[in-house]
C-alpha cells in the first residue's frame, strides 16, 4: 500500500486551516524505487481560500509535482482582518511521502530521507492543473 501522508504546520499570522486538505498521491516511480521523501510546500491564500504561488522544496526532485498538484486542490481558510479576507502569505505545509508496511512497524520504515536534519532542495517551476 503506497501512503503519502500529510501534516500542517503554523504560519508566522496562525494557522492556515485547511477546509479541504491536500491529498498527495504516492509518486509511482518514487514507490518502484522505495524511495519516502518529505516536501514543505510555500504558498499564499487568497481572499477566498485558494492556494496560489504554489513552490515546493523536497528531499528528493520526485515529488514535488504530486506535492504541488495536491496544495493545488486544497482549499484553506482566508485570513481575517477586520472582518474582510484578505491574502495570507508564505504558508508553509509539509508533506510527508512514505511507503507504509506491516513489518517492520511503520515509523520505523521511513527512511533517512524524512528524517528532522534532512535537506530539502527547491523544485523546478512546473505547470500544475
Amino acid at each position: 500500500l503506497f501512503v503519502g501522508l500529510a501534516a500542517a504546520t503554523p504560519t508566522d499570522d496562525g494557522d492556515a486551516q485547511p477546509i479541504r486538505p491536500p491529498v498527495p498521491s504516492y509518486p509511482m516511480e518514487a514507490a518502484m524505487l522505495d524511495l519516502s521523501g518529505a516536501c514543505d510546500v510555500r504558498f499564499d491564500v487568497d481572499v477566498e481560500g485558494l492556494p496560489v504561488n504554489i513552490r515546493a522544496a523536497c528531499t528528493d526532485a520526485i515529488f514535488c509535482s504530486e506535492s504541488e498538484r495536491a496544495i493545488s486542490r486544497a482549499l484553506f481558510e482566508p485570513k481575517i482582518v477586520d472582518g474582510e479576507p484578505i491574502m495570507r502569505t508564505d504558508v508553509v505545509y509539509p508533506l510527508e511521502y512514505r511507503l507504509e508496511t506491516c513489518d517492520p512497524p511503520l515509523e520505523q520504515s521511513v527512511s533517512k530521507a524524512v528524517e528532522d536534519d534532512a535537506e530539502l532542495l527547491p523544485c523546478e517551476p512546473v505547470a500544475v492543473s
